[in-house]
């Protein structure tokens, strides 16, 4: 079973960044229900920022021991 089945945003904002990179702007409804899934796209698609997000929201621990002060993070915080 999957910790989660899928991922919701519920934004209505299209400007400015993070709103209007192409993983938020159009991933409203991402399916996790597969034993797998992969989050593939070029560069500055939003891959990061969506991970970002769900480890921001999800309170999960970081690799490096860090907190989410960290400015990579901003654009998360603000799609929480």
């Amino acid at each position: 079973m999957p910790y989660l089945s899928s991922i919701n945003l519920n934004i209505n904002r299209t400007q400015p960044y993070p709103y209007d990179v192409p993983a938020i702007k159009f991933g409203k409804h991402i399916d996790l229900s597969n034993k797998i899934t992969f989050i593939i796209g070029e560069n500055g698609t939003g891959k990061s920022s969506l991970l970002q997000t769900l480890a921001y929201r999800l309170q999960l621990p970081h690799m490096d021991g860090t907190s989410y002060s960290k400015k990579c993070f901003e654009a998360a915080k603000q799609l929480v």
